[in-house]
């Protein structure tokens, strides 16, 4: 059960994570660089994480119901 929670927060942060890059700190300056901040990469390993824990739980009880 806590790793459903760990999934599930992980999953949320990663989703807060990434509204707030596309809100806040994503711009294009003069010369054409695209300026991000931290939050792309953290918002993208929290996803990814939340979702390979949350795989991994669901296929262990898939397993140890039969």
């Amino acid at each position: 059960m806590k790793s459903i929670i760990v999934s599930v927060l992980l999953l949320v942060l990663g989703g807060i994570f990434l509204l707030l890059e596309n809100t806040f700190y994503q711009y294009v300056d003069e010369q054409g660089f695209l300026h991000e901040s931290l939050f792309m990469p953290l918002g993208f390993f929290s996803v990814c994480l939340g979702l390979i824990i949350m795989l991994l739980v669901f296929i262990s009880r898939f397993f140890t119901k039969k």
